[in-house]
């Protein structure tokens, strides 16, 4: 993951987005690494990548740069765009990879208005705190995530198709289920469960 510098917004429309997306899907013709996750938030993102190259450094060093150098002709702007190098950890259980690719599915629902933020999530952790939501509060947090169209979320959840470049198999399987349609009612329950059903 990587966020602005400053916590400054790193994407500023829909453009820039789009932008970034096209260099993602160049990293594995690039390095062949493998993209399985993403999220784009305002000022920051989450990649989910397996790099059987151990080229990690090289492909992210070379995504961020060329999204800098972009992002800084386009607003004829000079300087570091990024806090700094990005913050990575290796997830090599399939637990975990499995856990690493619902985080950042679940990145635009974990906000205050939604009730999901940090601070709530603590909370909720405390005796009788409470984090399961009414219908109409798990309703909005379902509709926020199935809509939100800056991560791979969608195509995990069948309501997409996946680029090429996205791997979504390998994680999606490890849900259980023979098939893809079990894979994806599978991993669909799984973030159902986290949002709060």
């Amino acid at each position: 993951m990587n966020r602005g510098l400053e916590r400054r917004a790193i994407f500023e429309d829909n453009r820039h987005r789009q932008r970034w997306l096209g260099l993602l899907a160049e990293l594995p013709g690039r390095f062949g690494v493998v993209v399985h996750a993403w999220v784009l938030m305002g000022y920051h993102y989450h990649l989910q990548i397996e790099t059987p190259e151990a080229n990690l450094s090289r492909a992210v060093q070379w995504l961020n740069v060329s999204y800098a150098v972009w992002f800084n002709r386009r607003h004829d702007r000079a300087g570091p765009l990024f806090q700094g190098r990005f913050k990575a950890e290796i997830t090599d259980t399939e637990q975990w990879v499995a856990e690493v690719s619902r985080y950042i599915h679940l990145n635009p629902v974990r906000v205050r208005s939604l009730g999901l933020d940090k601070a709530a999530v603590a909370r909720s952790r405390a005796p009788g705190g409470r984090l399961v939501p009414d219908r109409e509060e798990f309703a909005a947090r379902w509709k926020r995530l199935t809509e939100y169209r800056w991560n791979s979320c969608r195509a995990y959840l069948g309501l997409e198709e996946a680029p090429d470049w996205l791997a979504v198999d390998a994680v999606r399987s490890r849900f259980g289920g023979r098939g893809r349609t079990n894979q994806i009612r599978n991993y669909r329950l799984a973030l159902r469960e986290l949002v709060g059903e």
